[in-house]
């Protein structure tokens, strides 16, 4: 006989994991709409705020522009993590190659997207909250390579450089005000 208030406890504290763990910088109030909507979501295996908010009992004539921006961002954070979490998987393929030259060895890897999956969720959650422009950082992608493969006319040139080391943590940094 299946215990069905122990599952109801299980995925309740389930979705307050999941729910804590994406707004752990919140104000109370805060992490509790976002709980609230979580579940919600869940509940009503939907998105749509008017399927959420009757699986919560709460009124249906909430109009998303009502809200305030905090609360706003809150749902959208709860939708967009609830969207990667249920997505297709993210395929990508690894290529690790060493190459040997003047008897030392190099090593570098390459990683190419075959199918990006719930990453596109997260990526057009990104886009839609940036202020400045950023630099998108590209995957590195190797060339075709074969083994025993040799590279003519390459030309090298040996370097050095300097790094500095970070300043040292001192009580000012701490207590500017």
């Amino acid at each position: 006989m299946v215990n069905f208030t122990s599952n109801t406890y299980q995925m309740k504290r389930e979705i307050l994991s999941f729910s804590n763990k994406i707004s752990k910088h919140l104000s109370k109030p805060d992490k509790k709409f976002s709980a609230d909507m979580t579940y919600g979501m869940l509940a009503a295996g939907s998105c749509l705020l008017t399927d959420v908010v009757e699986q919560l009992h709460e009124d249906t004539k909430a109009d998303l522009a009502a809200l305030p921006e905090t609360e706003r961002k809150i749902l959208s954070l709860v939708a967009n993590r609830l969207l990667c979490a249920t997505g297709e998987k993210h395929l990508y393929e690894t290529v690790k190659a060493e190459l040997a030259c003047g008897g030392y060895t190099f090593a570098t890897s390459g990683k190419s997207v075959l199918k990006n999956g719930w990453k596109d969720f997260g990526d057009a959650f990104k886009r839609s909250f940036k202020t400045t422009e950023e630099k998108e950082q590209e995957d590195k992608k190797l060339p075709e390579l074969s083994k025993g493969q040799t590279f003519d006319g390459v030309q090298t040139k040996i370097s050095e450089h300097y790094t500095t080391p970070p300043k040292h943590f001192t009580e000012d940094l701490y207590c500017k005000g």
